[in-house]
């Protein structure tokens, strides 16, 4: 297939713009309505991309690769040649309708710009090479910098992108390596998320499942743009409006195409989603419309927020958030009113929410509202995170994570004999992979801040040496704030290696000449294995052609390496014997190993049947009537507790019985838990009644639910069951019983550990690190800076306090979002010339007053600056920000700072798509818990660009095009 030359890059499809905005309008509609358009209608649009080769057609059932909801789609192949595709209408989850994203996949694969063999850059000019090369050269550099400075020298940043077995070979691979310099897209996505909702109520992932909204009363969107991320959900909340006469609220700082379809729009200040959200809670409690029974049984903690709401009153809350008093009451009794016996109310959240310096205390002051309004563990309920890379969830349960191995069992000593037992490898071997047990047991660093490994001192970093080489595996790095650094790191670093289909961000953000590797891992279409959606249904994704040109799958590459480094026998076997069936051989591994979140159910032999009778799915319920899998739950939804366990389709319902799907809060008090006298100790009379239910034996009997392998919990202090790690234990027992193997404990309004830490135990309003606010800054302050944080110092207060007169010279809040045709870094999507033309370009979004004040008309040339950067991008007046915010679309690369970067690239292998990061500009700031980046709540000023700069702009596009 040829690359467009034409200015009309939709021509060279022969398919008119006009009738391709036709198309996909119309079946982006469908993916909100449910449903698709004739194969033949299809054929129109996507099947005449390619001459089908003559021969016999089969249609592969698959999953899109775009974001998290799992949609299923059917893959038109001839020949063994992807040739179109066409709707799997009997797909529960989207029932055939698709996104502009998800109806171009058959373009993201047979894009013209993969990368076709194994390149290095060299005297600054790339050459191609064969695979046996490049992997012995990378493996020969890596082990050298292994050799001279250790197994910490290497950053290994993974992928949301692969499949959950290549997810967990990953964290296997590194674990291996020595080293726990490993992170991916979760860390800067939803990172907050797993830390505030795990200590919670035991999980840190979403309660319900997308298809359960059209179950809800009232469908309350905050921190999300689901219209956009995430279309497909939208059926099942219209659905919902349909049926229940449901409500639909949107509050966000950006009228978004989500609250064009809601019932009540309520904007906000970046930033200030826990006063918005305490002043709901303190109208509820003070007109006692709260969930009694689920407070005083099900909860830990009240009193004290009964405390922290008065200072939550409606004139301080519309100061702080920039809130109307009258909207505020407007919100809390659309919320009150459609919950507990009148609802329940569904709370949908994403990135708008985490990406925040206290990104755990917002998604916790969610869960607090669910618990006093009594709207969790019921159908229609809940909590939903709202993930964003199709497998996102999967690669974050299996652990691509620095501070914890799969299934989140954590770094001690315990986890790491754990798995241990599971690779059938001796523990002091894989101890003596490392620098020492210290660091075995060490958080590593994190992909939001992997950089400052490479360029500070020696002396400014928590291990003994300096990242020297960086193997950037299916990420984008203009997904990363602090990209100036970023680039210094890339620039400074011995040895950088990419691992991705397309040519990412990374091959061209750097200026270095030598050492720039860049090997081309096919797409997942075009291999196979398991993953995860946001609503933890684990799903087969089957392959639908083989690898296109050089390219190969994830796993091979990891084992190729593994080879090299000299460890493959050991790595590519576990306690049943050697990997002789790939994928499905890690997919067993992981259901034996992964007991605290319970993969067991989800065999590769059922994710297939499941995938085969899609259609005995009931779209509501998406539990199976009748058939081989009568009862089961689509994608065994975690925890799934073994193969005749249907799954858990509804975190925490506890009216039902455990064999059937039911759950309850899972107790996760953690080992470091004081004993009751020194809790009480200091605390005032209002805390005992949080801490009763811990006493003496707490600190030698962990309430830990499993990642350390505690196995014994005490019944007299309401704990049911135990949590095993015993390989063998299928729990039959424990389930017959209705026994949770997890625990029955509380949720923890109130999380004492964070309160000793320096965090909070309860949320509480803090200024954003870049405030527009200085005025509130010393009321409501940031965190103390954290020493031997992800082995750096994370500077919160140092870095508040310097700028806290910043918003002189920066007015405007400056937050950023998605784009419905653009995923992620947008490394694929802009390489599809359809949702290119569709979405061409990047742009700042600025409110009309603030575009007069500057005298900014629409679509002049603009700068965008902050204390981090500046980028020159195409202003957009609109009415969508509220007064004094503007917002960027993050997907963006190809320009920086004014500069053209598509010399960088590979030859021919330049994105269609092209325009400045969106995190070039975007703050420092970084979350207490996790160092999540803050990307909502930055702080900038715009200006119009000169003549001289808005021609070079136009210039660049034109080159391009």
């Amino acid at each position: 297939m040829d690359k467009p030359e034409n200015k009309s890059l939709i021509d060279k499809a022969k398919l008119k713009r006009r009738t391709f905005l036709k198309a996909t309008a119309l079946t982006t509609a469908a993916g909100l309505a449910g449903y698709s358009k004739s194969r033949d209608y299809f054929d129109g649009m996507i099947g005449s991309v390619d001459a089908a080769p003559e021969g016999d057609e089969e249609l592969v059932k698959t999953i899109c690769t775009n974001c998290s909801l799992g949609c299923g789609l059917k893959a038109r192949v001839v020949d063994g040649e992807f040739v179109g595709q066409e709707a799997w209408k009997e797909h529960p989850v989207n029932r055939g309708g698709m996104c502009s994203k998800g109806n171009a996949e058959h373009q993201l694969v047979k894009t013209p710009n993969r990368v076709e063999a194994p390149m290095l850059k060299e005297g600054g000019d790339w050459q191609r090479l064969d695979w046996d090369t490049a992997l012995d050269d990378i493996a020969d550099k890596l082990l050298d910098i292994r050799e001279e400075y250790g197994p910490d020298s290497v950053m290994w940043m993974g992928s949301a992108k692969i499949s959950n077995e290549e997810a967990y070979m990953f964290r296997k691979l590194t674990a291996f390596w020595g080293t726990n310099n490993v992170d991916h897209q979760a860390r800067i996505c939803h990172s907050t998320t797993v830390f505030g909702l795990a200590n919670t109520w035991g999980y840190g992932a979403q309660t319900n499942n997308v298809n359960d909204l059209s179950n809800t009363k009232c469908a309350f969107f905050i921190g999300s743009n689901a219209a956009e991320a995430h279309p497909a959900t939208m059926r099942h909340v219209i659905e919902a409006r349909e049926e229940n006469d449901a409500k639909i609220v949107v509050a966000d700082p950006r009228y978004t195409k989500t609250a064009a379809q809601a019932d009540l729009y309520v904007p906000f200040r970046s930033g200030t989603d826990i006063p918005l959200i305490m002043y709901v809670i303190k109208k509820a409690i003070d007109e006692g419309k709260y969930d009694e029974e689920m407070i005083e049984n099900r909860t830990y903690g009240f009193p004290v927020l009964k405390e922290a709401i008065e200072n939550y009153d409606k004139e301080t809350v519309s100061n702080i958030c920039g809130t109307p008093e009258d909207k505020l009451e407007e919100l809390a009794d659309i919320l009150i009113e459609n919950s507990g016996e009148d609802g329940p109310m569904a709370i949908q959240y994403s990135m708008g929410s985490t990406q925040h310096s206290k990104g755990a205390q917002n998604t916790r002051i969610y869960a607090i509202l669910q618990l006093v309004l009594g709207n969790m563990g019921k159908p229609g309920g809940g909590l939903n995170a709202l993930r964003g890379h199709d497998n996102v969830q999967g690669a974050t349960d299996m652990c691509i994570l620095s501070h914890t191995l799969p299934a989140y069992y954590g770094l001690d000593e315990g986890a790491w004999k754990h798995w241990c037992k599971v690779w059938d490898v001796d523990y002091d071997w894989i101890s003596d992979r490392f620098e020492n047990k210290e660091l075995m047991e060490t958080d590593g660093f994190t992909v939001s801040r992997w950089y400052e490994g490479v360029i500070k001192d020696e002396d400014e970093i928590d291990q003994p040496n300096n990242v020297k080489a960086v193997v950037v595996w299916g990420h984008s790095l203009n997904s990363i704030t602090e990209m100036e650094r970023e680039k210094q790191a890339l620039d400074e670093a011995d040895l950088v290696v990419i691992v991705n289909p397309y040519p990412s961000a990374a091959s061209a953000l750097t200026d270095r000449e030598d050492d720039l590797y860049l090997l081309p891992a096919c797409t997942q279409l075009e291999e196979e294995g398991s993953v995860s959606s946001t609503s933890r249904q684990q799903q087969w994704r089957f392959k639908v052609t083989d690898p296109i040109e050089d390219s190969k799958p994830d796993y091979e590459i990891m084992l190729e390496l593994a080879d090299r480094f000299g460890f493959k026998d050991e790595f590519a076997k576990n306690r049943d014997g050697d990997w002789e069936d790939m994928p499905e051989d890690v997919t067993r591994e992981i259901n034996m190993g992964c007991k605290t979140i319970q993969y067991t159910g989800g065999t590769p032999e059922t994710l297939k049947g499941h995938a085969e009778y899609s259609h005995h799915f009931d779209p509501d319920t998406l539990q199976a009537e009748g058939g081989e899998y009568d009862g089961d739950f689509f994608g065994k939804p975690w925890p799934c507790w073994n193969e005749d366990h249907p799954g858990t389709p509804i975190l925490y319902r506890n009216d039902i019985p455990v064999s059937e799907g039911g759950h309850d809060f899972r107790v996760r008090f953690t080992t470091e838990s004081p004993t009751r006298e020194e809790l009480l100790d200091g605390l005032n009379d209002m805390m005992q009644e949080i801490v009763e239910p811990v006493v003496d034996e707490i600190a030698e009997v962990s309430m830990l639910s499993g990642e350390n392998g505690h196995d014994q919990l005490a019944d007299e202090y309401g704990i049911e069951g135990s949590w095993s790690n015993d390989l063998e234990t299928d729990y039959k027992e424990a389930l017959d019983a209705n026994k949770v193997p997890s625990g029955r404990g509380k949720a923890r309004i109130y999380i004492w550990e964070w309160a000793n830490q320096g965090g909070d135990g309860l949320p509480v309003h803090r200024e954003p690190i870049n405030s527009p606010r200085p005025d509130l800054i010393e009321e409501y302050p940031t965190y103390a800076d954290r020493e031997n944080h992800y082995r750096l110092t994370t500077e919160f207060e140092t870095k508040q306090q310097e700028r806290k007169d910043d918003a002189e010279e920066y007015p405007l809040v400056l937050t950023s979002g998605r784009q419905v045709e653009h995923m992620g870094g947008g490394a694929g999507t802009r390489q599809s010339w359809w949702l290119v033309e569709l979405q061409p370009e990047m742009y700042v979004e600025i409110n009309p007053r603030n575009a007069n004040d500057l005298n900014i008309r629409d679509e002049d040339i603009v700068w965008v600056e902050t204390r981090e950067g500046k980028i020159l991008v195409k202003a957009k007046v609109t009415r969508r920000p509220m007064e004094d915010h503007v917002f960027l679309p993050y997907h963006w690369f190809g320009i920086f700072g004014g500069e053209d970067r598509t010399d960088y690239y590979p030859e021919d292998k330049i994105p269609y798509g092209i325009g400045e990061p969106a995190n070039k500009v975007c703050n420092y700031g970084y979350a207490w818990t996790s160092q999540m980046q803050e990307t909502k709540a930055g702080i900038c000023k715009i200006e119009k660009a000169s003549s001289e700069d808005a021609s070079r702009y136009h210039e660049i596009y034109e080159k391009r095009s």
